[in-house]
């Protein structure tokens, strides 16, 4: 279902090569860039990657500016495909590439923690306790909810798929639904409906709000400067939210009902 709404690669562009003299072939190079689809300068033909200067990392990402010798010498060991002008006010005068990535980073780790805890704490850690406690479900009932709210997810992701909402629209979509999801969920006094409808709504906010999230982040930073140690911190903030909103789920448990809930 996923490879409907891919959307099939470009085809590249070939330059068609004549036989050389005593009839050996001709390599066939390719006059267009392989990532950004530019064509190439004959310069840069004489090179066998077939890319740009800038998509082989010999210009800055920022200003197109050219690499010397030794910025290039830096870029084969740092990999960060920017000047050194543009290093040191990445983020705006004065503000070196350093401190940028990381207010970014703690920036977009302490919402997706303060998200997943509330989330967590008030939602989905309590729901089984509530809805067998207050309301005795038993185990079909419990089955039938995590059943349809697992085939709503993939309806929810292959519709996000096929409408490809810009990344704003999209994360401000998943922030409503987290706050209406909380808001249902604790709304005195219990009921079952608000219970199943809330927990939906909290299920959907984090498959609609994670992918926007990491794709604007890897934006801000560069597709190139994404390292490892950046995405497992990106990725280990929301398990800690999670982790911490369960642990004070007893506490939502006490209240639920009541005005204390919200």
């Amino acid at each position: 279902g996923l490879a409907f709404f891919l959307v099939a690669p470009k085809r590249k562009k070939l330059a068609l090569a004549g036989p050389s003299a005593g009839g050996q072939k001709v390599q066939v190079k390719n006059r267009i860039c392989e990532r950004c689809d530019k064509e190439l300068s004959a310069e840069e033909q004489n090179f066998c990657q077939a890319l740009c200067d800038k998509c082989f990392r010999r210009r800055c990402e920022r200003c197109n500016a050219l690499f010397d010798q030794e910025q290039l010498s830096k870029q084969l060991e740092y990999t960060t495909a920017l000047c050194d002008p543009c290093w040191d006010n990445y983020g705006g005068s004065n503000k070196s590439w350093k401190q940028f990535r990381m207010e970014v980073l703690i920036c977009f780790c302490v919402l997706s923690v303060l998200l997943e805890l509330g989330m967590n704490a008030a939602v989905i850690a309590t729901f089984q306790p509530l809805a067998v406690g207050h309301f005795g479900w038993g185990n079909d009932a419990i089955a039938a909810v995590n059943f349809a709210g697992a085939g709503l997810s993939v309806l929810i992701s292959l519709t996000m798929a096929y409408l490809r909402l810009p990344e704003r629209v999209q994360m401000g979509l998943a922030a409503s639904l987290y706050f209406l999801s909380v808001l249902l969920y604790s709304f005195p006094p219990l009921s079952e409906w608000r219970l199943v409808v809330g927990l939906m709504l909290g299920i959907k906010a984090q498959i609609l709000f994670m992918a926007p999230f990491t794709a604007i982040f890897s934006r801000l930073i560069g597709g190139i400067r994404v390292t490892n140690n950046l995405s497992t911190c990106l990725c280990l903030a929301p398990a800690i939210g999670a982790a911490v909103g369960t642990a004070m789920a007893p506490l939502f448990v006490s209240v639920a009902g009541t005005a204390y809930a919200l």
